[in-house]
């Protein structure tokens, strides 16, 4: 019994161990075929890449040239194949599938089928029933901009068909973001890029015009029957786009979009705190970026809005506030609120319905009489009057016109001077009357416009007056970038450092400008510059005179200086740490402008574009310059603490004379308190961490090879805005003051052993900690050498029973590039303040 018994287990483990031999064979033979298939997979995806890379190279080249050099359709067109190319290249090197490799090719093979049709002379050939993508040629950066275009199925440009603008939501800076148009049968549909997060201001406006320009070449378009329609980001671009083009946009759907910048304030505390001295230019230059401000100019405008009560990504007192100031005016609109929807929740059947409300309205005509208003002279025009100068740059101007009878009466506000487009008047004009002044028009030798100006409270025609600010040659510095404009910074001079700084801070402005909108402005050194160069673009001039030979030519024609010293109107600015920065008329060109930046040492240049001009919390214009001309030190941080900024007069002159239309400038001086109230800017002295001495080097003391920074200037020594760094009700003298998202690059050279500091969330100087903003601000903190992750803090929140700070070390044995980051660890990060890297110290 015992030997069978010992038998049966032998034969167990005979069996047993064939068993685990069998699947340890499998398992191996399956670890084979992974492997092997990893390393076929590893092929594929490797030639799926190159397949992307290459494909349409050399059609791609012919594609530009076609599209840059031939007029009309053919250049159109070929401007649209590159587009689509582009995209199938971009998507095939995202998405390496054989499945998407395989569209790829059918769609670069269509492409191919089109350029020969474009060699041929004949124009390319699009579908109709879905969306494709076109472009056009964007002068300002010498770029092409994508959009997308969907023509119903009936379409064949026998007869015109309304146009949908759809405008997309907030994708931060994910490349094309403009795909899908949406499909109707009954109207040619188009959705622009939009220049990426602009909320469709400044640069993106200027898509969405250019887009609408050029779909209106290319196809039938019913010119009285142009409407906008978008959700958040593109609902803040409807208000926008239709409050300053009131003659352009039939009618608006607008779900949850931004248009009341005191709607931040009321729900979030933005913008509190600002010192008293500048409290006027403040709430203009707030006021003069919410469509709420121009409701007057939608009295032609077919408006719907839809917002939901529980949105707490754009809180719905937006929409309310411009439906209350639209009851005020007895304007028409519809307004529709839901209760408890949250953001991006409003139910598609009732913004399908608001649409198709809107569409059904009369068609957009030439009014007899209409009210406009403006802020800016980029938004000069309604109808058939063109408001030419303002009296005060600070100061909405108005202008409020009725044609009767032959007769156009018009009564003004803050304009100095204006015109009448007299073949655009409805039933035509033989006398003009102008805040009661009348001026008859000639019937014979009838003039197509009539220019005015009001010259010591009187209106008449106007005289050519010289140098005159005008759309396109009027300031503010910003409205420089929106022209065809070419960055050049200085290469002269004898102080290698000056000459560095100022490459880099050009390259950083470059490098903010390519992260914001998708491709890299024109950039050369001063001594690359050419004629041509100087007739065809304006100019952004980092440099002074003897640093830049650029800025050396155009000097001594500006009413400013800058050198050892800072001249503005007679009054003399000295110090380490003083700069410059102004636009004007180029004198080697006066149909272009320049801007300048510039200071008086290395120190004063420092990330001097990014320290200027930060406090809209607004991130189309996180980094606007809305002045003329700024004289800036280490303690400038908004309009209360510059040594002196304004603007020029209307005829580019600081001291008026009396001449030529009345008004334009204006100036404010340094409130002592506001700059006493924050620190001075600190200058790191050191280019590498090795140069410090001692056994612990401050990070703080070290320039960054690299600063990826999307929103201002990195604070050295002090907080991000401005005052002492605390953290944990521990202030530091030596620190890092940043805002998230926040990337800094040091060299360390493999000469340090360790790294340490505090981090944590800081309460700025004049920063409301609102609920909202308490419950969305969370942050982490990174610390990086040579590309490796070294060390990281948990999530850091204002949230009761969270932690705001920690401490971070980090082993940097045999490290060469050390990078801190402060990245967010939520979505809403506008929401975002200041944070800090507190006694950043590198030990040998």
């Amino acid at each position: 019994m015992a030997a069978r018994e010992q038998r049966v287990r032998l034969h167990f483990l005979i069996a047993l161990t064939l068993a685990m031999l069998v699947f340890a064979a499998t398992r191996l033979k399956q670890a084979y075929e992974r492997g092997q298939l990893r390393t076929e997979y590893a092929q594929t995806e490797r030639e799926l890449r190159q397949y992307a890379t290459d494909a349409l190279r050399p059609e791609r080249r012919q594609l530009e040239n076609l599209a840059l050099g031939q007029p009309g359709r053919i250049g159109r067109d070929a401007a649209a194949l590159l587009m689509q190319a582009r995209y199938e290249t971009w998507l095939g090197s995202v998405k390496t599938t054989p499945a998407v490799a395989g569209r790829n090719e059918s769609i670069l093979a269509g492409i191919r089928q089109n350029y020969t049709r474009l060699l041929a002379g004949q124009p390319a050939v699009f579908p109709t029933g879905q969306p494709f993508l076109r472009a056009y040629y964007a002068a300002v950066d010498g770029t092409f901009q994508p959009y997308s275009i969907c023509l119903p199925r009936s379409y064949d440009g026998s007869r015109p068909y309304p146009l949908v603008i759809t405008l997309h939501g907030h994708k931060d800076f994910e490349p094309f973001q403009c795909l899908g148009a949406p499909v109707y049968e009954g109207a040619i549909s188009v959705q622009p890029e939009g220049r990426g997060a602009t909320d469709y201001m400044y640069l993106g406006e200027d898509d969405v015009l250019t887009v609408l320009d050029d779909v209106c070449q290319l196809c039938a378009v019913d010119r009285g029957r142009v409407y906008l329609t978008g959700q958040s980001m593109g609902a803040t671009g409807c208000w926008n786009l239709a409050v300053h083009y009131p003659d352009l946009f039939t009618g608006i759907v607008a779900v949850s979009g931004n248009t009341d910048h005191r709607a931040w304030e009321q729900r979030w505390g933005w913008n509190a705190g600002a010192p008293r001295t500048h409290q006027d230019l403040r709430a203009f230059l707030h006021a003069s970026l919410s469509p709420v401000s121009y409701a007057e100019n939608l009295q032609h405008c077919h408006v719907a809005a839809l917002h939901g009560t529980g949105d707490e990504v754009v809180p719905v007192e937006h929409a309310r506030g411009m439906a209350d100031r639209l009851r005020q005016l007895g304007y028409p609109f519809e307004y529709l609120e839901f209760l408890q929807a949250g953001h991006g929740t409003v139910p598609a059947s009732s913004r399908e319905y608001a649409l198709a409300k809107v569409v059904g309205l009369p068609p957009l005509t030439t009014p007899s009489s209409f009210v406009y208003e403006t802020a800016s002279a980029r938004h000069d025009r309604a109808w058939w009057v063109r408001v030419d100068c303002l009296d005060s740059p600070v100061r909405f101007a108005t202008v409020r016109a009725e044609a009767k009878e032959g007769c156009v009466e018009i009564t003004t506000d803050n304009v100095s001077a204006l015109s009448v487009l007299l073949s655009d008047v409805p039933g035509g004009a033989t006398m003009v009357r102008v805040d009661g002044t009348g001026l008859p028009v000639a019937t014979d030798a009838r003039p197509a416009v009539l220019s005015l100006e009001r010259r010591s409270g009187a209106w008449r025609r106007a005289t050519p007056a010289g140098l005159a600010k005008r759309k396109g040659l009027s300031g503010p510095i910003s409205d420089v970038f929106r022209d065809p404009f070419l960055v050049v910074y200085g290469t002269a001079g004898e102080s290698d450092l000056h000459k560095a700084i100022c490459r880099q801070e050009a390259e950083r402005f470059a490098a903010d400008w390519n992260k914001r909108y998708g491709e890299p402005p024109r950039l050369k050194a001063d001594g690359e510059v050419t004629d041509e160069d100087i007739g065809s673009c304006n100019l952004l001039i980092f440099g002074s005179p003897a640093l830049n030979s650029i800025a050396a030519r155009v000097m001594a024609g500006l009413p400013v200086t800058v050198g050892d010293t800072v001249t503005v109107g007679g009054e003399t600015y000295t110090g380490q740490d003083v700069g410059l920065m102004a636009c004007y008329p180029n004198p080697l060109s006066p149909d272009r402008m320049i801007a300048l930046v510039a200071g008086t040492t290395p120190a004063a240049l420092y990330q001097a574009y990014d320290r200027t001009g930060l406090w809209f919390n607004w991130g189309a214009y996180d980094k606007y310059k809305w002045f003329d001309y700024g004289v800036f030190d280490s303690r400038t941080v908004g309009p209360e603490t510059f040594l002196t900024v304004g603007f020029f007069d209307n005829q580019w002159r600081l001291d008026p004379t009396g001449t030529g239309p009345a008004g334009g400038g204006a100036a404010w001086q340094r409130d002592p308190a506001a700059a006493a109230s924050v620190l001075s800017q600190s200058f790191p002295r050191l280019g590498s961490a090795g140069e410090g001495e001692g056994s612990e080097v401050s990070l703080s003391d070290v320039r960054p090879v690299a600063i990826d920074q999307y929103r201002g200037a990195v604070g050295f020594n002090r907080s991000y805005t401005g005052d002492a760094i605390r953290i944990a009700d521990e202030t530091f003298d030596k620190g890092l003051g940043v805002r998230v998202p926040s990337s800094l690059t040091f060299p360390v050279g493999r000469q340090f052993q360790s790294f340490r500091a505090t981090v944590g969330l800081t309460a700025g100087l004049r920063e409301e900690i609102s609920p909202a903003r308490m419950a969305a601000e969370r942050v982490v903190f990174e610390v990086w050498g040579d590309g490796r992750l070294l060390a990281a803090s948990p999530e850091l929140s204002r949230k009761p029973n969270d932690r705001d700070w920690c401490r971070l070390e980090a082993d940097l044995s045999a490290v060469a590039v050390l990078t801190l980051t402060a990245r967010p660890a939520s979505s809403a990060t506008w929401l975002y303040g200041s944070c800090a890297w507190g006694a950043p110290t590198l030990i040998r």
